[in-house]
């Protein structure tokens, strides 16, 4: 057929008569009745070759024209943006059964995972696995699997490693993830690793790759698009692919040695947990029924890694240059732990309550970087409507955090750093309703509990120790780039150790 059609036009002026044709017919397709209003996009890619890399900004402007409710495509798939803290509580909050659950179809998200783990699944696995795990979490808080216990023996690794940087400029990124991962990884598989170690640095390795590889809204081209636009749209595929396999190898060896060398009486981490409850099940002849699999419990180390590690370090990251920019802070900061702490022990988190200044203080750090500008993408299982619109079964959700803490109406000048706007008149931490680093609702970020404790402990021990400086002829800029977090490209602070 082409070869007739080439002895009457060329072959590029038919490619494009077609490409012309395709677009037209996706103009003139008619939206769904009663949807969002929104932008018009491409045919099969739709919008996501216009939300550019910072896609929390392109959106925030889109709402200015269509309102805080509206929708577009991403390759097939409907997208609905919400762009306020209002229509944000109302939906997964006040609504939260309706918006809870996750994008199905077969993304990178659930090819990530093959399906499982936490983040990613929903309904009654979702429900028991979650409850499972911040039941364990909670109960790390005593004897021998003490979660602060933990972060303090990894806090004394930071200031170890920043006495020998000696005052000279230093790039504390790999170090403050370093640190974070160390957490996961003796929480997960009760390894304190040293960061020399073969295993642990290809841990790490496999951890930053995927957080540099990912596709930021790119993860929602559906798995078939993937073969097919890898060089146009996801030109990291393959190395995701690649990582993928090796991390669920580097995890199934772990689960290996500690079926190996599980004992019921001596539960060492999450993992020991985890298979008790596997072998519980076995032992009831409840297998068949159990959804605690070997499979998921490898998907849910993954969770673990790339949630907990990347975002915590990161939110640490921009605490350490907001410190270089703001010294008054910092030596408010000081005053307060020195105050309450003293010089002569680490600081923990009993101290939390009675340091107002320095909670406020990280509470403003998360609340200006607002690593995780989009959240987590959410969906609805069944159609429903919001605010008067028609939202189809299994819509793509997407809610802009990085504008609620950026919105003047619950923010005075939101783009000051400023400590004090989270305490009251006479001193005391404000919990503002809008202030919501970890989302809201029944999805809320299921390690919100480790990573306050992690800031607070990691942070407040760097200030109690060291004075952190800029180097000289440092400017005073926020270099960055986003893919699903926002990252600061490196930079060097001078450590200079207290008296």
């Amino acid at each position: 057929m082409i070869s007739g059609v080439q002895e009457y036009i060329s072959f590029p002026i038919f490619i494009i008569t077609v490409v012309v044709g395709l677009l037209i017919l996706h103009l003139l397709k008619s939206r769904p009745t009663n949807i969002p209003p929104g932008p018009v996009g491409l045919p099969f890619v739709g919008y996501l070759p216009f939300l550019g890399s910072e896609p929390h900004l392109t959106l925030r402007n889109l709402a200015e024209k269509y309102g805080d409710i509206l929708s577009f495509s991403i390759c097939g798939k409907t997208v609905v943006y919400l762009n306020n803290y209002e229509v944000i509580r109302e939906a997964f909050l006040k609504r939260g059964d309706e918006f809870a659950g996750r994008p199905q179809y077969p993304s990178f998200f659930r090819w990530l995972t093959d399906g499982t783990g936490i983040i990613q699944d929903e309904g009654r696995q979702w429900q028991e696995h979650r409850r499972f795990a911040l039941h364990t979490l909670r109960d790390f808080g005593f004897g021998k699997l003490s979660l602060e216990g933990r972060v303090q023996e990894i806090t004394k690794d930071i200031l170890n490693t920043l006495k020998e940087t000696k005052a000279m400029p230093y790039d504390v990124s790999t170090l403050l993830a370093n640190s974070t991962a160390n957490v996961i990884s003796s929480l997960m598989f009760d390894k304190h690793y040293d960061y020399q170690n073969p295993e642990f640095l290809q841990l790490r390795n496999l951890t930053q790759t995927f957080l540099y590889a990912i596709p930021g809204l790119g993860s929602f081209i559906p798995r078939t698009y993937m073969n097919y636009l890898p060089s146009i749209l996801l030109p990291t595929f393959k190395t995701i692919n690649g990582v993928k396999k090796e991390f669920h190898e580097f995890v199934e060896k772990i689960i290996r040695e500690h079926e190996s060398t599980y004992q019921e009486a001596n539960l060492r981490d999450y993992v020991d947990v985890y298979l008790e409850q596997k072998y519980r099940a076995e032992r009831e002849e409840r297998i068949d029924e159990s959804t605690f699999t070997l499979k998921r419990l490898a998907a849910i180390s993954l969770n673990m890694f790339l949630a907990g590690t990347e975002t915590t370090s990161n939110t640490l990251y921009w605490g350490m240059k907001l410190m270089t920019f703001h010294p008054g802070i910092q030596d408010r900061v000081y005053k307060e732990i020195v105050e309450v702490v003293g010089k002569e022990r680490l600081p923990s988190m009993v101290d939390r309550n009675n340091m107002p200044y320095t909670e406020a203080t990280i509470m403003e750090i998360q609340r200006f970087a607002n690593i995780v500008p989009l959240g987590i993408a959410h969906s609805n299982p069944e159609q429903t409507t919001l605010r008067g619109y028609t939202i189809p079964k299994r819509c793509v959700l997407l809610a802009n955090l990085w504008n609620v803490h950026r919105d003047p109406k619950y923010w005075p000048e939101p783009e000051k750093f400023d400590p004090s706007r989270f305490l009251s008149s006479d001193g005391k931490v404000v919990k503002r309703e809008s202030f919501i680093p970890f989302s809201i609702g029944k999805r809320i970020c299921l390690g919100e509990t480790l990573a306050k404790m992690e800031l607070f402990l990691f942070f407040t021990a760097i200030l109690q120790q060291f004075h952190i400086k800029a180097p000289e002829g440092d400017l005073k800029t926020f270099d960055r780039y986003t893919s699903i977090v926002r990252l600061l490209k490196p930079f060097k602070i001078v450590a200079v150790a207290r008296d």
